[in-house]
């Protein structure tokens, strides 16, 4: 006899939902930057923006508060109510969907490589699932960061989405003319950013096509401030057009920024102007946080995605994410003739990405077979997307420059080993 049953009172069942629920939500470095839409529709101080939804169904729409654009009024004879201005909102549509993952504890077989017995107990299933959650989630806000939406989104098919690309990309060692260009035709953007990727200079060392000196360097950096501050005009999470942008490097490419003995790392640079004592103190060869530089908190991001360009038969392009599980799907990938492999770092401004979020993290029901536990889930109803607004003008709030300016993409060249790419 198969019965569903409850985890416990709904005391405890609010409890183990919200353990969960924490679980899931500090298990990552992006997680770990976020905030909530409060009742005054303002975006948040974080780089994730948390709006908790009232429903689960119909047409949901999240509205956020602009700030005011006119010019007030000065002087002691000027009538204030003449001078008046409507407040502003932007509506954004929050698309949602359910995932989820059950573990089974069955004891009666045994399985080499798997528990049995008293040790595939509710206790150990829940670490794993909240291990699994973390990891999920990480690949959804990534995915959100590099192409619009989470998998979830498009997989659902609910919403009739389909992934698109930050329209804010640099690629490190392209001339400036050579830059992937930003088009509302997604099919031309594409092949800009192509075009972009074999463009660089890769090196021809024996079985190697990499090329040191395209790894992310003082002047990357320098360059790439230009770009993000004056044309991408990224806001900081804080607030201030001034603080700091986080910067997500991936591993390769942090190691590249700590490289000593490169001449033009950002720490063989720090030594050669300052000292290597100081050098060493303002980079961190150790942890997440690398350093304070350029106006960047650069993080070195263990879930980075790449970019792979396969050039065998026509130019395609695809990013590569960690999922879940101990293997790294990204491993799999490195440079030969008709393949090329890139690193991705996001940047990160204020409110890059929108989590839409019905209902957290929280455990299913239990199945029971004869009294005996049998699975164990858990599940949320929730979904990320990069915000995009359409940008008013100054002249006329009513029309709008189609600008995204809440994050980009710096993308280098991989230092996986192979042959030469062929153009």
């Amino acid at each position: 006899m198969t019965t569903v049953v409850k985890a416990g009172s709904d005391i405890q069942q609010r409890v183990w939902d919200n353990k969960l629920a924490r679980y899931v939500d500090t298990g990552s470095l992006l997680a770990g930057m976020s905030g909530l839409v409060t009742g005054s529709m303002r975006v948040p101080d974080a780089v994730v923006m948390v709006k908790d939804l009232e429903s689960q169904v119909g047409e949901l729409v999240m509205k956020l508060r602009m700030p005011l654009r006119g010019s007030g009024y000065v002087g002691m004879g000027t009538l204030a109510e003449n001078n008046g201005e409507r407040l502003r909102i932007k509506s954004l549509k929050a698309e949602i969907e359910m995932y989820g993952h059950v573990v089974d504890l069955n004891t009666k077989e045994t399985l080499p490589g798997f528990l049995m017995g008293s040790d595939a107990d509710p206790a150990s299933a829940t670490e794993a699932l909240g291990e699994w959650g973390q990891y999920r989630k990480d690949k959804l806000m990534h995915q959100a960061l590099c192409q619009d939406y989470d998998g979830n989104l498009i997989a659902g098919g609910f919403w009739g989405l389909s992934f698109g690309l930050n329209s804010n990309i640099y690629v490190d060692g392209v001339a400036a003319n050579l830059q992937p260009t930003y088009s509302d035709n997604l099919t031309t953007y594409y092949a800009s950013l192509i075009a972009a990727l074999k463009a660089i200079e890769y090196g021809v060392g024996p079985g190697q096509g990499f090329n040191p000196a395209n790894m992310p360097s003082v002047k990357t950096l320098n360059t790439f401030q230009t770009i993000t501050r004056n044309t991408w005009r990224i806001e900081a999470p804080n607030g201030d057009y001034a603080g700091s942008l986080p910067l997500l490097l991936h591993p390769f490419a942090a190691q590249a920024v700590r490289d000593f003995t490169s001449l033009t790392s950002v720490s063989s640079v720090l030594r050669t102007t300052l000292s290597t004592k100081i050098a060493e103190m303002g980079i961190n060869t150790s942890g997440c946080a690398i350093a304070d530089l350029n106006k960047f908190a650069i993080l070195e991001n263990d879930r980075s995605p790449i970019l792979v360009l396969d050039t065998e038969d026509t130019d395609t392009v695809s990013f590569v994410y960690r999922d879940v599980g101990e293997v790294d799907q990204r491993a799999s990938y490195v440079n030969t003739p008709t393949q090329r492999v890139f690193l991705v770092n996001p940047l990160l401004g204020k409110g890059a990405i929108v989590h839409s979020r019905a209902r957290k993290w929280h455990f299913e029901d239990q199945i029971k077979n004869l009294g005996q536990l049998q699975q164990i889930g858990g599940s949320a109803i929730e979904g990320f997307k990069a915000r995009r607004y359409d940008e008013p003008t100054s002249a006329d709030v009513t029309s709008s420059t189609g600008v995204q300016k809440y994050s980009g993409l710096m993308i280098c060249q991989s230092g996986a080993l192979g042959g030469t790419p062929e153009d």
